[in-house]
């Protein structure tokens, strides 16, 4: 199925027109009455920008002033490296959007990152000067090195990981994997349709307008070692017990603990994912 369009829409940041797109429509198995997303699947994107030809697109929405002016108001509150030195950023899940060109003519060290060898070839011949790379988000230590990046960006890459039925588990490892090779004074930035803000469970959450839809904006930086240390102290002693329910249907999504030895159990709907893989608000 062909993807919804939108308007086109000049982007004043540069000359050129940009299309934006709303997420391609799912990929239907013939499962029966299941129907699969195969956001998840590489080929699935690899088949689908086969098609675009060498259109860059938007996806959800456009990127305008306003975004850039807040990526920019986030990305001077982190440590500035030495003169004559730029910041280092992946935009992660990066597509065919031009925010990774964006950025660049801003004065960053981009790298754009995303696990479609066919959209990451044709960046490449659009953007030469960019540094592009075919990795997956889940595997993001295998392709960089510890505490390489001072920021990483997603924009829309929350919202293909809740399309996927282990989306939980699913994002926990994402934050895992981008705690590793961020660095212990970068930001995190998250830029989507709708708040996964019931996964991750902390963070900075803002609602950006950009024309009449709004974009959530989550923020999120990593827990330093004495950090964590303080946490550990300030906990009470007293023994902690937790309860999972097996129930299928729910998979990592509910948790229930006991309360205070009341007998009372508590059910959450979050898994406290960024707190497991040591992001912080």
């Amino acid at each position: 199925p062909q993807p919804l369009p939108c308007q086109f829409k000049h982007l004043s940041l540069r000359s050129a027109w940009v299309r934006c797109r709303h997420p391609p429509a799912m990929e239907v198995l013939n499962l029966g009455s299941r129907a699969l997303r195969r956001y998840d699947s590489s080929s699935f994107w690899d088949k689908w920008y086969a098609t675009q030809k060498d259109v860059p697109l938007e996806w959800s929405s456009q990127l305008n002033e306003d975004v850039m002016r807040r990526v920019k108001t986030i990305l001077e509150k982190v440590p500035q490296p030495e003169e004559g030195q730029a910041l280092s950023i992946c935009e992660l899940g990066c597509g065919s959007s031009n925010f990774s060109w964006l950025l660049k003519e801003e004065g960053y060290d981009v790298v754009g990152v995303d696990f479609s060898q066919e959209v990451i070839n044709a960046n490449r011949e659009r953007y030469p000067t960019i540094r592009w790379e075919c990795a997956d988000a889940l595997s993001l230590s295998s392709h960089f090195g510890p505490g390489t990046f001072d920021c990483i960006l997603g924009k829309t890459l929350l919202d293909c990981f809740m399309t996927r039925r282990d989306a939980a588990k699913a994002i926990r490892q994402l934050l895992e994997q981008i705690h590793t090779v961020l660095k212990e004074t970068g930001r995190l930035v998250f830029l989507d349709r709708t708040s996964a803000y019931h996964f991750i469970g902390r963070g900075n959450a803002e609602v950006l307008r950009i024309g009449k839809r709004g974009m959530h904006l989550h923020i999120l930086k990593p827990v330093t070692a004495k950090k964590e240390e303080d946490v550990e102290a300030a906990k009470p002693n007293e023994e902690k017990k937790q309860f999972e329910l097996d129930l299928p249907a729910l998979g990592d999504h509910l948790v229930t603990r006991s309360s205070g030895g009341t007998g009372v159990l508590v059910v959450w709907t979050v898994d406290d994912v960024a707190a497991a893989a040591g992001l912080e608000s």
